[in-house]
């Protein structure tokens, strides 16, 4: 939806005379086209002295200037003030339609960072403990083996092992038989490893082991209260939980 020529020179009137934020625009070739209230009063610098000259005479640094020659964006960098304030940066270069370069902009939050910098550290370091875990848990719910691990040179092995392969990278459900002590779970084991599930959990569920009548809240969960002595938050079925991965219905037959 278009605005009008009125509206949308109120909102640039509203940037303009915004005390937040510091914005400065300059054009291809470097010079300084626009800038608002908010820059004009962290740097102590009037905007009609600025406006018009290069962007080098006013930062000696001309970090926007490197964004206007690369033009690969610097986002969220700190940066301290004339007046010993500290802020957050973000520089980009400004490209029409066709990706023409038309110049580069500066947008700085003027505020003390020391709680957002306190806030990412813990951030980090929240996200490195939530990582260790998913790994921990993958481990502990993940496939054991691999093909690598099912031993044997016979011309039968190797067919047997081609065709799994074959049906790892397929989303179809595999039925495994065999005489009890052949390697079923093995395989299923090393199907998962080598089907584009094989980051996700591996849940195996030995079918003779869970009771007829609890059969249906094991594969599939229950809500709160779905009857009398139901867990209070409800429970996630096998399959639920294998969402993303496998599930090895083990003994199925029995």
């Amino acid at each position: 939806m278009l605005i009008s020529a009125e509206k949308a020179s109120a909102l640039l009137d509203a940037i303009a005379n915004n005390n937040s934020l510091g914005i400065t625009i300059i054009d291809n070739e470097g010079i300084i086209i626009f800038r608002n209230r908010g820059h004009e009063e962290i740097s102590g610098i009037s905007n009609s002295d600025v406006l018009g000259k290069h962007f080098s005479t006013i930062n000696g640094k001309g970090e926007l200037l490197e964004v206007l020659k690369s033009g690969i964006p610097q986002l969220g960098l700190p940066y301290d003030t004339i007046l010993g304030t500290k802020a957050v940066v973000h520089r980009f270069p400004l490209r029409d339609k066709d990706d023409r370069l038309l110049g580069a902009m500066s947008i700085t939050a003027f505020t003390d960072v020391s709680e957002m910098r306190e806030l990412l550290l813990k951030y980090n370091v929240l996200e490195s403990k939530v990582s260790y875990y998913e790994k921990e848990i993958q481990r502990l719910r993940g496939a054991k083996y691999s093909f690598r691990n099912i031993v044997g040179n016979s011309d039968s092995i190797r067919s047997v092992i081609k065709l799994a392969k074959k049906y790892a990278i397929t989303r179809s459900p595999i039925l495994i038989t065999g005489e009890s002590g052949t390697g079923k779970e093995l395989f299923a084991h090393a199907i998962h490893m080598a089907s584009p599930r094989k980051s996700g959990p591996f849940i195996v569920i030995n079918c003779p082991s869970i009771p007829k009548e609890l059969l249906e809240s094991e594969l599939f969960g229950y809500e709160p209260g779905a009857f009398s002595g139901a867990k209070r938050n409800g429970k996630a079925g096998k399959f639920e939980m294998a969402n993303g991965g496998t599930i090895f219905l083990d003994e199925i037959s029995s």
